[in-house]
């Protein structure tokens, strides 16, 4: 098991998200059981997230609106830099 005070910011949060690697898991927990006041800021960004959840998730069964799905649609800027032949503009050659 790690030190404790080798938990990122980072682990804590894939930790919440449920992508921290189980075999983390562990060192995790121990950190959390080490740290109340760390234990309560993650209960209470677990909080957050249910709300957000609760008041938004309406909202993913709702279709696109019509002006947002036809600007999806469309070709973008980068795509209009490129040519016929799948050259790119001169000018972007470096970002292509």
């Amino acid at each position: 098991m790690n030190a404790p005070s080798s938990i990122t910011e980072t682990d804590l949060h894939a930790y919440l998200d449920g992508e921290l690697p189980k075999a983390r898991h562990a060192d995790v927990n121990a950190y959390l059981a080490a740290s109340p006041q760390e234990a309560l800021r993650l209960r209470d960004y677990e909080a957050q997230g249910r709300a957000l959840r609760e008041l938004f998730s309406p909202m993913l069964n709702e279709p696109l609106p019509e002006a947002l799905r036809q600007r999806a649609m469309q070709p973008t800027q980068s795509s209009a830099n490129v040519l016929h032949d799948g050259h790119c503009n001169a000018s972007l050659r470096a970002f292509c």
